[in-house]
């Protein structure tokens, strides 16, 4: 279900990170997946099938990536060290953002990784 959750979630996105975001601390919040579907109700929007085949595919990329632990962080498709945290990339946001010469350089990054999503939402991934 909550698979579905997530689904619904992301097709009736207006923000995706910001809405990948707020649904990943909300799970984490309560951590029980009969009040966290009853707080997200997806009323059939995501079908079993959609579901499942996403999944699938999810479990297919860990095998391809030879993910063997969680967390497991990745940047720019390099798997980092397990003694960073995700917390501990914060700091280096303004180094990246001057990397690309400005807000315009990430700006175009966002852009490039909401057209991803797109495709993959194309390809049922």
């Amino acid at each position: 279900m909550i698979i579905k959750t997530w689904l619904h979630a992301l097709e009736e996105r207006t923000n995706v990170i910001s809405n990948g975001q707020t649904l990943i601390e909300e799970w984490y919040e309560v951590m029980d997946t009969e009040k966290f579907s009853d707080s997200h109700p997806v009323n059939g929007a995501v079908s079993d099938t959609k579901a499942e085949e996403c999944s699938q595919a999810h479990y297919d990329w860990i095998k391809q990536a030879e993910i063997a632990k969680t967390p497991t962080s990745f940047m720019n498709g390099y798997e980092l060290p397990s003694a960073y945290r995700v917390k501990d990339l914060v700091p280096l946001i303004p180094g990246l953002v001057d990397a690309f010469g400005n807000q315009n350089g990430l700006k175009k990054m966002i852009d490039n990784s909401n057209s991803m999503t797109n495709s993959e939402k194309k390809n049922n991934v």
